[in-house]
């Protein structure tokens, strides 16, 4: 147990302060004079912040106050006093008496940078509070060990409650509601040994045994319901086990095609059911006959649509051979020569089978073969002579030109070209204008005979493909026969026809002409259609025999060899059932225990609850007992003239309700009767009375305690503190001088040493 005492406090950039500081070191009693807004609340609500990590009426104004849809200038910042000062920071000094003589200092701080703080007001800034030893310490975080240690961490989480009352909380506990004051009452009464226990028993033990319940019967429940679904499935009698058959060929992965299945209740069952799987199994064998018929209607009616398809086939596809002479043709022998022209004889070729050579005859072949290179080397001279005519051409030009310009200057005779005399320069530019003329004559000459060697050339490949057409055209081969052809699906045609051929269909086939051949292979399909029973499921038969009954042997089809099967399975899992059954009847009896042992041990808990529960209104009623006394004594006192000079009396039902009357064996709460000073001064009476059973540190702070209530109820504060509480450290604050003066005076009179503190003076002297 320790006392705290405040020994000075320092204020930062905080509210509507700049700098200010004051001592309270030696003094039993402070009372903070001035008018409204010179800063006395601002001095309570430092030392609930650095105390509590807030201010309690800023939270509740925040919550009960603003609107959520408002945006809020972050320029302006209420617990700022200058924006421009990079920091808010609150000390506080202490001296703390740990007992036996030991009295340590400390300093407690919280600060906030001014950029981190918002609007309205967020305290998380100062979540943090720092102390240290002296001033020539570095500030440190406050660690719980510490601060148990010191005895804060009690003086902390009590200070709104028992040590301090604010002029907006002076009446919060007296207003609120029946239930709120039961939870601050257990608070104020320290309830938690009682409550930790009951908290345990409700969080820890009774919620993780109605876990172990609630699971246990979810499990009992499960396997019931398992049992009633065996049931459903029927138990019956086992015996010796049939001889195992092996039903699907070797490779084929069916599980319960072994001789020890590893089926649940739900494989056997779709196995072994009525309409399960083995009696589809089994209808599909039975009528495997039917089945037979029906698929293979399926194909013929498959050969009936593609019927144009296969006629044209069966027609055509002994012309395959004379398909791919025609092609080759077109490719190698026709296309070339309609994109031919002289600039392209060069490369020009003339190909032809050797078949098509012996139907136009190889004396045509060699001709054609003849001409084109006549044609080639017509054309290569041609271009030869053309471009030596050029360059003659151009030299001539050339040196005309010159012999022009230079006639008189040159006395030559002989030409430069040919060396032939000449009479004078004159005569020599005359013949050599000539020989050009000469040149430009032979060479059309020989640019007109290449033309007409290319000309015959094309009358000769004309005359080999007009008879080339005329031999396909009388075979039945043209384009339009060989595209149709090459379009159709000749390998899936091609199956089909095999698979006629050997059901011993196609024998005549094909006819003289397509209709006729699509005609007979319609009627001999049509034939091998057979009747069938059209009321099966042939859908549902096609997936059995697909999924399993094309994989058994075929001398395994029979019905014998399928109820073998299902007799064996049954059997199994008959024998599966009957141990399955015995092990969750023992389960559910081994459930069913634990269930019955956690509900004894819930009755037994919440016994136990009951019982501290008990005790817990036993040690209330015994405590507000306590606080009763007092309470009554000091409401009397404060009030005086209210209620003929008598106390109140506090009337509580533990858990439910707590209020005041004015006689004990009244049920009318006496708030309803009271005036707001008459309020304040019940609240003062109700925290000098906890504060002088509960509070460890003899402090008390009280925010102008004189401001709304009457001269003789501030005569009847004054004489209840200075004769009950004269050896607690008070600070007390108040707007009218005549109360600060008459407050200083009788506690001086009691020889506790009081000082007055103008704050307005104070501020202005920044000490």
């Amino acid at each position: 147990m320790s006392n705290i005492r405040i020994e000075r406090i320092r204020l930062h950039n905080f509210k509507g302060v700049d700098d200010m500081e004051f001592s309270m070191e030696g003094i039993s009693a402070i009372i903070l004079g001035g008018k409204n807004g010179f800063g006395k609340t601002t001095v309570f609500d430092a030392l609930e912040l650095v105390m509590t990590g807030k201010i309690a009426r800023y939270s509740d104004y925040k919550e009960s106050f603003v609107d959520g849809r408002r945006a809020y200038s972050q320029e302006e910042r209420p617990l700022v006093c200058d924006q421009n000062v990079e920091q808010v920071r609150i000390d506080i000094y202490l001296s703390i008496d740990l007992g036996e003589g030991n009295v340590v200092k400390r300093i407690l701080t919280r600060l906030a940078r001014t950029a981190d703080m918002k609007n309205p007001v967020d305290f998380d800034v100062f979540r943090e509070l720092k102390i240290r030893e002296s001033e020539n310490e570095e500030l440190h975080d406050a660690i719980p060990d510490e601060m148990d240690a010191l005895g804060l961490s009690t003086f902390w989480q009590h200070y709104d409650t028992l040590n301090y009352m604010s002029q907006e909380e002076s009446t919060k506990f007296i207003k609120s509601k029946d239930t709120k004051r039961v939870e601050d009452v257990n608070f104020l009464f320290n309830t938690q040994q009682f409550d930790r226990r009951i908290n345990k028993i409700d969080k820890i033990l009774l919620r993780a045994l109605k876990e172990k319940t609630d699971a246990a019967t979810q499990q009992k429940r499960q396997r019931e319901q398992t049992i009633q679904m065996i049931q459903q499935y029927g138990v019956r009698e086992t015996g010796d086990l049939p001889g195992y058959q092996k039903l699907f060929e070797e490779g084929t992965p069916m599980a319960w095609d072994v001789e020890t299945p590893n089926l649940n209740n739900e494989d056997f069952a779709h196995l072994l059911s009525e309409d399960g799987l083995l009696d589809r199994i089994q209808d599909m064998i039975i009528h495997q006959e039917d089945y037979r018929k029906w698929r293979n209607k399926g194909i013929l009616d498959g050969w009936l649509e593609q019927s144009t398809n296969y006629a044209f086939y069966l027609q055509y596809r002994i012309k395959e051979e004379g398909f791919a002479l025609w092609k080759a043709y077109q490719r190698e022998t026709v296309s070339p020569f309609g994109n031919l022209n002289l600039q392209q004889i060069a490369s020009y070729q003339f190909v032809l089978n050797d078949i098509l050579k012996a139907i136009v005859g190889i004396e045509r072949v060699n001709a054609i073969h003849e001409q084109i290179q006549l044609t080639k080397d017509g054309y290569q001279a041609a271009t030869t002579a053309q471009r030596a005519y050029n360059e003659l051409v151009e030299q001539r030009n050339q040196l005309a030109t010159h012999l022009q310009v230079h006639a008189e200057q040159l006395s030559i005779q002989r030409c430069p070209l040919c060396g032939q005399t000449y009479e004078d320069v004159q005569k020599l530019l005359e013949s050599v204008q000539s020989a050009l003329q000469l040149q430009l004559t032979s060479f059309t000459v020989i640019n007109d005979q290449v033309a007409r060697n290319f000309e015959r050339l094309k009358v000769m490949v004309a005359e080999v493909i007009d008879i080339l057409n005329t031999n396909f055209q009388e075979r039945g081969i043209n384009q339009d026969i060989v595209s149709r052809y090459d379009a159709l699906d000749k390998k899936k045609l091609d199956t089909g026809v095999k698979n006629m051929t050997d059901n011993g269909m196609l024998s005549d086939l094909p006819k003289t002409s397509l209709e006729e051949t699509e005609r007979a292979f319609r009627n001999e399909v049509q034939g091998m259609i057979q009747a069938f029973d059209e009321t099966l499921d042939y859908v549902n038969m096609k997936t059995i025999f697909d999924g399993y009954v094309r994989f058994m042997p075929k001398k395994l089809r029979n019905v014998e060899t399928v109820q073998g099967k299902r007799n064996y399975l049954l059997q199994i899992w008959n024998r599966k059932k009957s141990q399955q059954m015995q092990q969750l009847v023992n389960e559910v009896a081994e459930l069913q225990r634990k269930i019955n042992q956690y509900n004894n041990l819930e009755n037994q808990l919440k016994q136990i609850k009951d019982s501290i529960v008990s005790q817990k209104g036993a040690f209330l009623k015994k405590v507000i007992t306590d606080v009763e006394i007092l309470f009554y004594i000091y409401s009397g006192r404060i009030m005086q003239d209210s209620f003929y000079g008598r106390g109140l009396f506090m009337k509580n039902i533990p858990g439910k309700y707590i209020y005041f009357v004015s006689k004990h064996n009244s049920d009318f709460d006496a708030l309803y009767k009271m005036s707001s000073g008459q309020l304040v001064a019940l609240m003062m009476a109700l925290l000098l009375s906890l504060n002088k059973l509960y509070s460890e540190s003899k402090f008390l702070a009280i925010d102008d305690p004189v401001q709304t209530i009457d001269d003789i109820n501030v005569w009847g504060f004054v004489e209840t503190i200075r004769h009950e509480f004269r050896d607690h450290q008070l600070l007390f604050s108040t707007h009218e001088l005549s109360y600060g003066s008459f407050l200083r005076y009788k506690l001086s009179n009691m020889k506790i040493k009081a000082k007055y503190l103008d704050l307005m003076h104070l501020r202005k002297e920044g000490a």
